[in-house]
């Protein structure tokens, strides 16, 4: 008897288990032994009924520094890059306004396609320099303006560039002849580079009505050369100093509602006026 107490205290110390009527060294345990399905080992139900994950002992992360949704920047609906939804976008084509400007036929550009014109009036603002310029592209743009603004516009049936407006050719004339300024231009005016920069609107008021005019904004360092040299052409003849009293605004004339207006009805045909983007296209029709 004393052989088999030993030897089952041996096994019980070496499993280290706590059998049934184990115990230590045969101690009867007192309390009953959970099982892992939630029941204790007499079979009575525990007070849960899933496997309960063990709780760790890891102190919490510190808060991420990276930005939530709630947090994100949220773009700006009313960002102007963006295109407006509530904007008509109208259709891409020549002179015709596309949703981000207006585009018309690079044969705007060709002004040496056609003929200089000179014009030496006998009357009072009938003598002035001018660049001649292609007319089919402005006249498209002219009829979709009178559909988009819902106005007539009446025009010249030509498209020219001033480049010696006839109030400044009055001043030059003391010292120097329309026929002496159209010497120097005639014979490269016609091959002068300018860039269209934009559509332009002025506006007054004429006879209690609103007055409008639209044109082209351009820019062309060939044309503002060529003021020096009729400049300098003044001065040599004894002409006051400066030529030009006022700065110079090329521009095309597209169409006018009433009257062409100009610096005298106290407009500006410079980038000021800007209203709309244009752009041309090799391969739109004229």
């Amino acid at each position: 008897m004393r052989r088999f107490l030993l030897c089952r205290a041996l096994v019980c110390a070496t499993t280290l288990l706590i059998l049934p009527g184990c115990g230590y060294f045969g101690q009867v345990p007192s309390a009953p032994i959970q099982s892992t399905m939630g029941q204790s080992a007499t079979g009575q139900p525990s007070s849960t009924d899933s496997v309960q994950a063990p709780k760790s002992t890891r102190t919490p992360d510190a808060p991420s520094s990276l930005p939530t949704a709630e947090t994100q920047p949220q773009k700006n609906v009313s960002d102007p890059a963006q295109p407006d939804p509530d904007k008509p976008q109208r259709a891409a084509s020549t002179g015709v306004h596309s949703g981000t400007g207006y585009v018309l036929s690079a044969d705007i550009y060709r002004a040496e396609s056609v003929e200089f014109v000179p014009h030496t009036g006998t009357g009072k603002y009938a003598s002035y320099l001018a660049m001649n310029i292609p007319f089919a592209p402005t006249e498209r743009l002219r009829e979709n303006l009178e559909n988009t603004f819902n106005v007539s516009l009446k025009h010249r049936g030509e498209a020219h560039v001033t480049v010696v407006t006839p109030p400044e050719f009055e001043r030059l004339s003391s010292n120097i002849s329309i026929q002496q300024i159209n010497l120097i231009a005639a014979t490269h005016i016609q091959q002068h580079s300018f860039k269209i920069e934009c559509l332009g609107e002025s506006k007054t008021i004429l006879n209690g009505e609103i007055a409008r005019t639209f044109f082209l904004v351009i820019s062309s360092d060939d044309l503002v050369v060529l003021r020096k040299q009729i400049a300098l052409a003044y001065h040599i003849s004894g002409g006051e100093v400066p030529a030009f009293l006022n700065d110079y605004s090329p521009h095309i004339t597209i169409g006018f509602t009433h009257r062409d207006l100009h610096s005298s009805d106290g407009v500006i045909k410079n980038s000021l006026s800007c209203i709309e983007s244009v752009t041309t296209h090799q391969g739109l029709k004229k």
